[in-house]
Order: structure tokens, then sequence, then C-alpha cells
């Protein structure tokens, strides 16, 4: 920060010179000594050239020539300190001329910089790179609970510090990591790939960039992942975080046989008593539930919201589908919270309430609309409902919401 004052300091006493310099400059007939020592010089040798022509007859009245040589250069040959009163008198108006320019200058410089240069963001940067040793330890000490303010100054005195010095792998998987935390995907995936190139053989630097690409939303990303984490199985270093990714992104793609497949071999890899081995389980039963889910067979439902409806904030819609056999237990349902409400939902297996009743195996339902107003299913009053006729599965319903009283 000095560096940059003193180099704004120069560079504003350069362009003040480059304006002054026509008013400081001296031109050689400006100087009065110079000048009078001149005439001098010239009067008495015009007083030798007129002595001259008197001998020689030329000029008949020498006086009055002298006269009107002394007239012409008065001015010239006066004493010293008139001079010197003259020069002063003249020299301070340019002063101090000179001396407001520079001030208005420096200041116009100065206060346009502070209105237009973002002073107090540079300051702010300078202060988080004097104490960057300091912020790894203050997010340790967090335990997480540290603002989205203070993670983006992490990030930003990494960011220059890595610039300074750009092949540390650890400060690139550093910052891959804070910028994970503070939801800054691009910049995560840019950290963690630098690490990654820096040192390829290091298989914690390839299992972060791979998963930070298999939880981006882009799907050339997710590819790229999935290969990293093919080739750290491949290559005999895959280990419970290489299946648990794998399980993860082909459960999200509905891929339900490849993900019990990973669930599996993270079970082989751990004790029964691990807490991680049930939820491995649960996973795994949940994966096998909706690899039998028919999603080809729906139920599809209009609603039709009356204009005097305004439901509160914190009201639920909430659609189910009933089988017709006198079960009061819905087959499927599904709820919403966020407002304003769908008027168009389609039901499938997946939003079937108990594994083994299936939507998709059902002949004949009915379907119920509810606008719960107090969370609480056990009350209606006020609440807003409609009902079908039942209908076979497969076809569509449409339903008009009528106030309950």
């Amino acid at each position: 920060m000095i560096s940059f004052w003193l180099f704004s300091i120069l560079m504003v006493v350069i362009a003040f010179s480059c304006v002054a310099y026509p008013f400081l400059r001296k031109k050689p007939n400006d100087d009065p000594e110079q000048r009078a020592k001149l005439n001098a010089e010239f009067y008495h040798h015009r007083l030798h050239e007129m002595t001259a022509e008197e001998d020689a007859g030329v000029i008949d009245d020498r006086d009055a020539l002298v006269d009107e040589l002394k007239s012409s250069l008065a001015h010239d040959v006066t004493p010293d300190n008139t001079h010197k009163t003259i020069t002063t008198s003249k020299g301070w108006p340019v002063k101090r001329l000179l001396l407001c320019l520079f001030l208005v200058l420096f200041g116009a410089t100065y206060a346009i910089y502070a209105y237009v240069g973002s002073y107090q963001q540079i300051a702010h940067w300078q202060s988080i790179n004097s104490n960057i040793e300091q912020l790894p330890e203050q997010l340790k000490s967090a335990n997480g609970q540290i603002s989205q303010e203070k993670m983006q100054d992490l990030i930003l005195g990494l960011r220059t510090k890595l610039y300074h010095h750009p092949d540390q792998a650890q400060g690139w998987n550093l910052l891959g990591h804070v910028a994970v935390s503070g939801q800054d995907s691009r910049t995560a995936i840019g950290a963690l790939h630098k690490a990654y190139q820096l040192q390829p053989h290091n298989t914690g630097y390839q299992l972060d960039y791979a998963q930070v690409l298999i939880l981006s939303s882009d799907k050339i990303d997710q590819a790229k992942g999935r290969e990293l984490l093919q080739q750290s199985i491949q290559q005999g270093d895959g280990d419970l975080r290489t299946y648990s990714l794998l399980g993860y992104d082909a459960y999200q793609h509905q891929k339900y046989a490849t993900a019990i497949k990973y669930w599996h071999k993270m079970q082989q890899s751990i004790a029964e008593d691990d807490p991680r081995y049930a939820k491995i389980a649960r996973n795994i039963d949940n994966a096998t539930v909706r690899m039998n889910n028919d999603l080809s067979v729906s139920v599809p439902v209009t609603i039709d919201f009356p204009s005097s409806l305004s439901a509160p904030d914190g009201a639920a819609l909430i659609v189910s589908v009933h089988a017709v056999d006198g079960n009061p237990m819905p087959v499927a349902a599904v709820k919403y919270t966020k407002q304003p409400f769908p008027h168009n939902v389609v039901l499938t297996d997946d939003n079937n309430l108990m594994p083994q009743r299936r939507l998709s195996k059902q002949q004949r339902v009915f379907v119920k609309v509810r606008i719960d107003y107090d969370g609480n299913v056990s009350t209606g009053s006020g609440d807003w409902v409609g009902q079908s006729q039942p209908f076979s599965v497969g076809d569509a319903a449409d339903i008009a919401l009528k106030k309950h009283q």
C-alpha cells in the first residue's frame, strides 16, 4: 500500500511539473541584468560610432542624437535595485498561481480516486492479506459456523496468496474446500483441479476433485467426476468415499441396480456394528423399492382453486390417492408447502407410502385434495377439500375445492 501512495504522489508531481514548466522556464531575453548589460554595450558602441561620424562630418548635432539614444534605452539602464523590485513584483503572482494549481491538482486527483477508485475495497483486501495466516485457524475454531462474509474474505486471501505461490498444491486444495463451504462451485472446481494437476498421484486430491465434479449440476462435470472415480477403482485406490460417491451418482441418475452394487461394496468394507452399515442398508432398501417402481403408470390430477381461496403462510396442499378396497390409508400422497400451489400434480410409484402397496398395482382409485391450514390432519374446520369419484389408474382426475364447514 505504501508503494501505491509513493507512486501516485510521484505521478502527481510529474503531472504538475509538465504544467508548471512553461511558467518557470526563463527565456534568454527575459533576464533584466543580461538585457541591461547588452544595451549598455550597445549604447557605448553607438557613442563610439557617433564620434567617428561627427569627425567625418556625417552628423552635425551629436548631442541631440545622444539624448535620443539615452531616451530609447532608459528603461534598460535603470539601477540594479529597480530591476530586482520589478522582477519580484511580477514573480510572486506566478508562484501563487502555481501553488494554487498544485493544491487543486493534488486535491482533485485523490478526491476522484476516493470516489471511483474502490479505496475501501483495496484497504479491506490489504487487511485480509496481512491476516491471511490467522483466517484458516478462525475457520477451524468456528466449527463451520462462519459468516458468508468471512468465508469470502478467506477465499480472497487464499487466491491472493496462491497468485504469488501458484505451485502450492495444498493451498489450492484448501481454497477448493473453503469455496465448497462458501457455495462457490466454480471456484471450488478450478482450485481442486489445480491441486490435482500439481499432484496427480495424490489420491486425496483426486477424490476431492471428483467429488466436487459429481456434485456439480453440469452434466459434463459429472461425467468427468465419474471417470476419475472409475480410474481410482481400476488403479486399486478405491475406498469407501469412492464407492459412496459412485453410489450417490448412480442413484441420482435412477440407476438403482448400479447404486446397490456400489453400496454392497461399501458394506463389505465395514463391520455390521458400524453406524454406517445400517445407513447403507437403508439406502439399499430405498433403491430396491425405487428399482421396482413402475413410473410408466401415473395418476394426473388437475385442481381448481376458487378465486376466493386465500391460504395463509404455513398452509399445505396435500394430494392423496386411495384404493377402493376400503383401506383408509392412502396408497400414494404428495405434500406442497410452498405457495403458489400447483394446479397440476402427477403421482407415481415414487409417491408410494408403503413398498408393499404400489400405485401401479391398483386397478381403481379415487383422489382426495386438501389445503391444510393448521398442519393437524385430524382437524378440518376451515380447510378447503375436494374428492373425485372412483376411476381407473392411468386416467386423470379433475377436482374442484370447496371450503369444509
